[in-house]
């Protein structure tokens, strides 16, 4: 992974999906119980960083990390960051921006004051349409949330396999993960377009001083004539969840997430295999493993 570093961080990454064309369905929580969704789109997430792969990875290399922002200010160094629960999970460099699909944008107060106005990533959707999601996180370090604006999302697959769908309003995706999302359009839109809101976790530097949040945003924008532009600045502290209506948060690494006491974690184990029959039982078999440890001393 750490060789891999360099060759993320430039972008070079993309994504190839092999698609069975005789099972082209998705589940669904409601009494259609399958569907053929009416479009399909891939979203690849990234942590952009402040440096170059290249560089990044010679000061990691050399322990030099602690000057990623320069060798010139001795009064801002770099450390890693640590979540909400003092874990060091991801946030091993400085972030520019969050990506989607390659968009972003570098100045993070107008990212989150006027997303509407910057040419970041739009899917285009019609109302009561059925659209699949498939979530990648090419990033090299950070751990990132998404949800969409106004739609709920149902879980129907995870690193390529079918799941026993699940509902959630927000989704967790790590390095590497992908997850394919199901959600409907709305039978009556009141606006053109809906934000796909993405937001790192991290919370605190090593020294236990707060980072700011690094928010990317996309949008699922209506084709319907008439609907008006939301140009208000988002509230970006998701108002919706609430004490008495707590948000579902799915693959969270937290059992209580104490930064955000509106959220609800559900682990990734949640989910469930939709065909547990199939499953080889020598892999749900629990032996002893007692072998592969030796060790060859060179004299």
């Amino acid at each position: 992974m750490r060789e891999n570093v360099p060759r993320i961080s430039i972008n070079l990454v993309s994504r190839f999906i092999v698609v069975d064309s005789n099972a082209t369905s998705v589940p669904t929580l409601d009494s259609r119980k399958r569907v053929v969704p009416n479009r399909e789109y891939f979203i690849l997430l990234q942590d952009w960083a402040t440096k170059v792969g290249e560089e990044s990875w010679m000061q990691l290399e050399d322990k030099t990390m602690k000057w990623m922002y320069g060798y010139d200010d001795f009064t801002k160094c770099w450390e890693p960051t640590r979540t909400s629960d003092g874990g060091n999970v991801g946030g091993a460099v400085p972030i520019s921006a969050i990506l989607l699909n390659d968009k972003g944008w570098y100045d993070h107060e107008i990212v989150k004051q006027q997303p509407f106005n910057l040419p970041l990533e739009r899917f285009k959707i019609n109302a009561s349409e059925d659209v699949l999601f498939r979530i990648v996180n090419g990033g090299v370090a950070q751990e990132l949330m998404l949800y969409v604006e106004g739609h709920s999302m149902t879980v129907v697959a995870a690193d390529g396999d079918e799941v026993v769908p699940m509902q959630v309003d927000r989704l967790i995706v790590f390095p590497g993960e992908r997850y394919d999302v199901l959600i409907k359009g709305l039978d009556k839109p009141v606006k053109k377009s809906y934000r796909i809101q993405v937001e790192t976790i991290q919370r605190y530097f090593f020294d236990w001083t707060e980072i700011p949040i690094v928010y990317g945003f996309g949008f699922v924008e209506y084709e319907q004539d008439g609907l008006p532009e939301d140009k208000t600045s988002p509230n970006l502290l998701h108002p919706e969840c609430t004490k008495d209506k707590k948000c579902s948060v799915l693959n969270c690494p937290f059992q209580r997430w104490v930064a955000q006491p509106n959220f609800t974690c559900i682990s990734y184990d949640n989910l469930q295999n939709p065909f547990p029959e199939n499953i080889e039982t020598e892999i749900l078999q629990a032996s002893q493993f007692n072998g592969g440890f030796e060790v060859c001393l060179l004299v």
